[in-house]
């Protein structure tokens, strides 16, 4: 019957909002590692940077230092583009799981 049929396809469809919610938590977790070790290899690179540009100016060569800035803004530009990857594989779009999702219900 008719009843039985939207019975089942409510029960489905719970079944598939349990397991689409699980695997945006499980994405959301795995994306905000990946950011954080990005972000945290970034800063101690620029950091290791940074210092080397310190050691330069005390000893008076300034003519290196630009090579070192330029370092600095190449690991800020590769940081962006990781982060911009993470963010991408963060979102997922449901309407194609939507689509994917099929069956066949036998109604007796």
């Amino acid at each position: 019957s008719l009843q039985s049929y939207n019975e089942c396809q409510r029960s489905m469809k719970d079944v598939l909002d349990r397991k689409v919610l699980s695997f945006e938590n499980e994405n959301n977790s795995r994306c905000e590692q990946q950011r954080l070790s990005a972000e945290g290899l970034a800063n101690r690179k620029i950091a290791k940077i940074e210092t080397t540009i310190e050691t330069l100016k005390a000893g008076k060569k300034f003519n290196l230092i630009p090579a070192f800035e330029g370092q600095i803004k190449k690991q800020e530009e590769l940081l962006e583009q990781k982060l911009t990857r993470i963010k991408t594989k963060q979102e997922t779009d449901i309407d194609l799981i939507d689509e994917l999702v099929g069956g066949v219900i036998i109604v007796t």
